[in-house]
């Protein structure tokens, strides 16, 4: 039944007139007088009920709507990100100056209207950046080693990514809970990447930044998924409603090892750092000799001739310095 039926007016249109004309015919004056303001009472309360009521939102959050007789979940407001400068607009005043914060309320995108039947939550979900952060213990790498893991993620809410299969589930979980569903995620994908390293791979150099590229890119698999991985435009199976997080706000560390494990790989990290220093002197000294001419590999000869002999006469004055001093005693 749609109320405004052009039959159902006219029904109504009737029903009013036959009560009006009754209560004068019955009671006079009085009668029209009480009917009138039965009907006025009447119309303001509905008026009451009706009326949509606004409530403010700050810019850098999102309102959760949910019906009021169910509990169910009805919307997010505002339902599209706002034009971020609608804030610097100017004012238009209108011409019924009384009207002005009712104009103002209606025009104002951060203002949202809720319906009768509807219920704006305490708990709004922030659009500023967020962190959530923890520390793994007794991970095993590849080759058994025990680590422990301290780590940080920082992300960003955007619910207008979030897929209609989840929508009402997440607009309960996220105003509170966004930081506990990250960390799960980034904990998993922690855990599952640190377990195909080996001890030694986590000393190299450059091995945690690399770590936490790869973490930041599993956390996203995990948060949404498209249904078709090799396609950047394909539709999202699901996704949980953040923002791509970036590498540069994946932080881990320190990696915690055993003491005798972390002392072992620190040796063996000198030696080779020391290996390689070596073997790039000896590259360049064998470049540069290679580049000499006869007459220079000649006097090169003699140099070193010279050297050695100049270091055995060292030693042979030393030695004789000893034989001295022990005569003398």
């Amino acid at each position: 039944m749609k109320p405004r039926n052009p039959f159902i007016v006219a029904a109504v249109i009737f029903f009013l007139g036959f009560t009006i004309v009754a209560a004068y015919l019955a009671f006079e004056i009085w009668g029209l007088i009480f009917v009138l303001f039965t009907l006025l009472l009447f119309a303001f309360v509905l008026l009451l009920a009706l009326l949509p009521r606004y409530r403010l939102i700050d810019e850098m959050e999102v309102g959760v709507i949910y019906n009021r007789f169910n509990n169910s979940f009805c919307r997010f407001y505002p339902e599209t990100d706002p034009d971020p400068r609608f804030g610097c607009k100017e004012i238009k005043v209108p011409f019924l100056f009384p009207f002005i914060s009712w104009w103002i309320q209606r025009n104002d995108p951060h203002y949202v209207r809720l319906r009768w039947y509807e219920k704006l939550a305490d708990e709004k979900i922030t659009k500023k950046s967020q962190s959530a952060s923890g520390k793994l213990e007794d991970i095993r790498t590849a080759d058994g080693v025990l680590v422990d893991v301290t780590w940080k993620v920082s992300f960003t809410v955007n619910v207008y990514a979030l897929t209609d299969n989840v929508r009402y589930k997440l607009a309960r979980t996220l105003p509170e809970n966004a930081d506990k569903v990250v960390k799960g995620k980034a904990e998993r994908a922690i855990k599952h990447l640190v377990e195909t390293y080996l001890a030694e791979e986590l000393y190299d150099k450059n091995a945690i930044k690399k770590l936490e590229a790869e973490v930041a890119q599993s956390t996203n698999e995990l948060l949404a998924e498209k249904k078709n991985p090799y396609d950047p435009d394909s539709a999202f199976k699901f996704n949980l409603g953040f923002q791509p997080i970036p590498d540069r706000d994946v932080s881990l560390g320190p990696i915690e090892m055993p003491t005798d494990v972390e002392k072992t790989l620190e040796i063996a990290y000198q030696r080779k750092i020391h290996t390689q220093m070596v073997t790039e002197a000896m590259n360049r000294l064998k470049e540069a000799v290679s580049n000499f001419s006869d007459e220079e590999m000649k006097r090169l000869e003699k140099l070193e001739k010279l050297r050695i002999l100049d270091a055995k006469d060292v030693e042979s004055i030393h030695l004789a310095k000893v034989f001295i001093g022990k005569q003398d005693s």
